[in-house]
């Protein structure tokens, strides 16, 4: 498409990067006042996706980034996930924070594209490294997630289940050697964060039994019913005194991870759908675990 209109190149003129901005300025500022259509968010796609193909400074790739996430969330339209990721990778290149909640959000997708799947693992590895040389947690909680949903959903597409169990404990390690240095302050909000990392990882436990015990070890788990059921009784906290989230909601590593879950920033909606979520990943382990080998419950 930037071949045969000719804009957006390389050496496009910064007064067409200057609208893009502003038009999809404009458009994120909405999307957090109101509810809008789908074929909005594909058209602030197609402008992100034009505006890779450009140079662009890392502020600017921030900006494209947050907004094209938010359009994949919403669109979710598989066949599109592989072209889509190819044409922003550019900008990934200057926002790995902003990318992989892309690959996050594009991993959440039904498993039936083998090579988005294999694309969305590749472009992790090569950018796991640089998520830990920043000084944020969130993107590394995005990093544990996508992580979490390919082995989940796609493992069939993933030649080294063992391997990727590995990053994603490496990455979740990470997660809490740094929540564990956090300041007294910001501990609920590092703790939270935390929470939804183990919930990730938690989760490929509970559904896989082959790499179940392989997860509790490399992660550092306990019995995973146990760990299951303290990630959840958090959840039931948080939620239960809604009053503890608006003492953190200034935290900037929590805020940054709301607003990749709420376009409103609501960190309230953020963690009740982290809590249905989660609950029904452990009904479902209950019920399978409750099951004789006739299929029928004990």
């Amino acid at each position: 498409i930037r071949e045969r209109l000719g804009v957006l190149s390389p050496l496009a003129d910064a007064d067409i990067i200057e609208i893009v901005k502003k038009t999809v300025e404009g458009l994120s500022a909405r999307w957090r006042r109101e509810d809008v259509a789908s074929t909005e968010f594909l058209y602030a796609l197609g402008l992100t996706a034009l505006a890779a193909g450009a140079e662009v400074d890392e502020k600017t790739a921030d900006l494209l980034l947050r907004t094209a996430t938010t359009a994949v969330q919403k669109v979710a339209y598989t066949a599109a996930v592989l072209p889509v990721l190819a044409a922003l990778r550019p900008l990934g290149e200057k926002a790995p924070h902003r990318y992989v909640v892309a690959l996050a959000a594009a991993s959440e997708l039904p498993p039936r594209h083998r090579e988005a799947a294999r694309y969305i693992y590749n472009a992790l590895q090569q950018l796991k490294d640089r998520l830990r040389e920043m000084s944020h947690i969130w993107p590394l909680v995005e990093a544990v997630d996508a992580y979490s949903n390919l082995l989940r959903k796609h493992s069939a597409h993933i030649k080294d289940h063992w391997e990727a169990v590995e990053d994603m404990c490496s990455l979740y390690g990470e997660v809490k050697k740094r929540v564990a240095a956090a300041p007294d302050g910001d501990s609920l909000a590092q703790h939270l964060l935390e929470t939804a990392a183990r919930a990730s990882v938690v989760a490929v436990a509970l559904e896989n039994d082959v790499l179940g015990p392989y997860v509790q070890v490399r992660c550092g788990l306990s019995d995973i019913v146990k760990e299951a059921e303290a990630v959840r009784e958090t959840l039931n906290d948080v939620m239960a005194h809604p009053e503890k989230l608006k003492t953190v909601e200034n935290n900037e590593d929590l805020a940054e991870w709301v607003r990749t879950r709420s376009i409103k920033g609501d960190a309230r909606k953020a963690f009740e759908n982290l809590r249905t979520w989660f609950t029904g990943e452990i009904a479902l382990y209950k019920l399978h675990h409750a099951l004789n080998e006739r299929g029928d419950l004990d």
